[in-house]
């Protein structure tokens, strides 16, 4: 069976790149799509993967529309070449343009769907809806995702459900202690914060804050700061290239509270995923499905999470970790902070439930041998 699997990124989506790695070990003839194949943090990854790379960028051209014909065009040659038993989307904008290059063809399309984000707007949500032809299916990588679909519609004929796995490495604590001593991190104070890209707000979907609500949890930290002595705030990663200005933003919000929250943007590929030197992982983003808090619990890091998308399904208050109301403001987030800090003993133990329940459900080999029995299924219809 060959599958062409169609990318927009070599700097993120890493769980598309894990799960690439295990369809391929399946027997898949697999084919990727991806918008460079010299640059991003995973690019060298993605060249280590024995499957067939094609460098072309097919997400839609929603700020240069004068390349919109030539993307279709690009796209429809790309599927000549391979021609796919199925092709298997990740985003929103390279779905959408993709059915449009497909038009009467009748291979058969999966959008599994890294966010909800889009469904929750009127506008996106039908663009996604109105142009899925009859042979396009979903695959929604939370309970919530897969939730808003049946509730607008969707035919449960057509619609799967499988989180996004991971490898379950443990890290190599070598790079760990190096980023350490060079962001000079205190080891007499604990380490809060998270790390995640920084998302500028989307004016057009009215956002204040940016998604991944790093506003709220600087302010958050500054709080905490003003009240604690032994609490050093760290929110590792950057914003993209093209929205330096708002992490600059971010830089001078967090300055105005306190030397101890650190900011140190980009880190290396080896030395980004450094759960291990937090004491508490804090992630209360504006929309999301699962991310941001299985790493730090497969990491054993304590979680607090807000009531948003899929994380509630991940971080079940008092159980694997802390979970505040979507909606919650800058001072209760500190104390719930502060709450964790002080029981951290309690909070690492649910830290360790949470660590358990992460490795038997999302684990990329059996989210892998998940999307296998639908790519069957679906080719069986």
């Amino acid at each position: 069976m060959k599958i062409l699997h169609l990318i927009k990124t070599t700097d993120g989506a890493r769980w598309a790149l894990h799960q690439v790695q295990e369809l391929q070990q399946k027997g898949f003839e697999i084919h990727v799509a991806l918008p460079s194949l010299t640059t991003g943090r995973f690019i060298e990854d993605w060249k280590n993967c024995a499957v067939k790379l094609h460098e072309i960028n097919l997400d839609f051209p929603i700020k240069k529309m004068w390349k919109y014909r030539q993307t279709l065009r690009n796209a429809q040659m790309l599927i000549d070449k391979v021609q796919p038993d199925i092709i298997h989307s990740h985003f929103v904008g390279i779905t959408l343009l993709l059915r449009k290059a497909l038009g009467k063809r009748l291979i058969p399309t999966v959008f599994q769907v890294p966010g909800p984000l889009h469904l929750e707007h009127s506008f996106y949500r039908n663009l996604d809806l109105k142009s899925a032809r009859k042979c396009d299916y979903w695959i929604a990588s939370s309970q919530y995702t897969e939730n808003l679909y049946l509730k607008y519609g969707v035919d449960r004929q057509r619609l799967f459900c499988s989180y996004y796995g991971w490898y379950h490495h443990h890290n190599n604590y070598k790079p760990i202690d190096k980023l350490r001593n060079r962001l000079n991190l205190p080891r007499d104070k604990y380490i809060v914060g998270n790390i995640s890209y920084m998302y500028a707000p989307k004016k057009f979907l009215r956002q204040k804050y940016g998604v991944k609500r790093h506003e709220l949890l600087i302010d958050a930290l500054g709080i905490l700061l003003e009240n604690r002595q032994d609490v050093c705030g760290l929110l590792i990663g950057n914003a993209w290239a093209e929205k330096v200005a708002y992490e600059k933003k971010l830089r001078r919000r967090a300055a105005k509270y306190s030397k101890e929250i650190l900011l140190p943007g980009y880190v290396s590929s080896e030395e980004f995923n450094s759960w291990e030197l937090f004491d508490l992982a804090v992630h209360t983003p504006l929309s999301e499905n699962c991310g941001g808090v299985v790493e730090p619990l497969l990491a054993g890091v304590p979680v607090i999470a807000s009531y948003t998308g899929g994380l509630p399904e991940v971080v079940q208050h008092d159980k694997t970790g802390y979970i505040v109301n979507h909606d919650v403001n800058a001072q209760e987030l500190a104390k719930a902070m502060s709450i964790c800090l002080d029981n951290l003993d309690h909070y690492q133990k649910l830290a360790i439930c949470g660590k358990n329940w992460v490795q038997q459900n999302f684990d990329v080999r059996n989210t892998a041998q998940q999307i296998s029995n639908i790519y069957h299924k679906i080719l069986a219809k």
